[in-house]
């Protein structure tokens, strides 16, 4: 079978300037709401092995994993990060899942794809057997795991990056967009089970239902650069978070389907004004409520319309809910 890969070329352009404050600038308070058992935490798992059980049941004749994990006990469940009794979802993970889905969401556009992989990878050579690592993952991204980007934008070798480096930084570069920690309202004790799965696996996941509140601090962006994000977050939609969430449902249990919302925008007095649509946006507005789903949504389109032809809409969820 031949290699599917194909080479596809990075636009990259000068980063704008960090040093002051220039286009859209303000705070996101924001909220990720678990629409499944969830876990985000460590991914140690420490365990013994009952060597006897393990030789019995490979004379037996018995060689696949789910059989052999018999004879491997865990010690403990995999924790949730917790600080101050409450569970938190970190800032880091949040950033990288909303800017791994606009990687992949993005396409080439007359041989130029405005977004690099930040985590440089050997693309596929072909398609992952149904089974085998990865398959899942190709089944919701499909074709744009066989291009090869080349390597990641590092500022501190070169002078210019890609639209989603600019925007989420890279080596040599500070980030646009900065990510709490998203705190639980709840308390660990309230929140948090402790799950004994297949496979012996054991782990403590937030309850559905379990919210998650942060902030997004946003600068030097454009109208549609910040209906961009809102596209990386899927407003309106669910998401794929945490652990677990290609297997989807495990023993019985759905896990890693989330939803975020957005709760409130404030504009710093510094930000720009400016008017789309017919809605106008000045410095030091805030926007709740009616007037903050309606300003989300033409971001979003305003976005839709500035990327047209370079950005595919996926629902990962439904996609993976299909598989299952």
């Amino acid at each position: 079978m031949s290699s599917r890969q194909r080479r596809v070329n990075i636009l990259r352009r000068e980063p704008r300037d960090r040093g002051k404050l220039t286009g859209l600038c303000g705070v996101i308070h924001a909220a990720v709401v678990s629409e499944s058992h969830l876990h985000v935490g460590s991914s140690s798992m420490i365990f013994t092995v009952n060597e006897e059980l393990l030789t019995k049941l490979i004379k037996s004749g018995k060689r696949d994993i789910k059989s052999l994990l018999q004879a491997a006990k865990f010690m403990e469940a995999m924790q949730f990060n917790i600080i101050g009794g409450r569970p938190i979802i970190p800032g880091s993970s949040i950033k990288g899942n909303i800017r791994s889905r606009l990687e992949l969401s993005f396409r080439p556009k007359d041989g130029y794809v405005k977004s690099c992989f930040i985590r440089a990878r050997a693309p596929l050579a072909r398609e992952p057997l149904k089974g085998t690592s990865g398959w899942r993952h190709f089944k919701i991204w499909g074709e744009v795991l066989f291009e090869n980007r080349g390597p990641p934008c590092d500022l501190t070798r070169t002078d210019k990056v890609c639209l989603v480096c600019d925007l989420f930084g890279t080596a040599g570069l500070k980030s646009l967009l900065d990510f709490s920690d998203f705190v639980c309202k709840g308390y660990a004790e309230e929140v948090l089970e402790d799950l004994s799965l297949e496979y012996g696996m054991r782990l403590m996941a937030v309850k559905p239902g379990t919210r998650f509140s942060g902030t997004i601090t946003f600068q030097n962006l454009t109208p549609s650069e910040l209906g961009l994000l809102f596209i990386g977050m899927k407003i309106g939609k669910s998401v794929l978070l945490g652990r677990l969430k290609y297997r989807h449902k495990v023993s019985g249990r759905v896990f890693g389907k989330a939803r975020y919302e957005v709760e409130k925008i404030k504009f710093l007095r510094e930000s720009q004004d400016f008017e789309f649509y017919g809605l106008r946006v000045k410095g030091g507005d805030e926007f709740e409520g009616a007037s903050l789903k309606e300003l989300v949504e033409r971001l979003k389109s305003l976005a839709s319309e500035e990327f047209k032809g370079e950005i595919v809409d996926v629902d990962e969820v439904a996609i993976i809910e299909r598989l299952q």
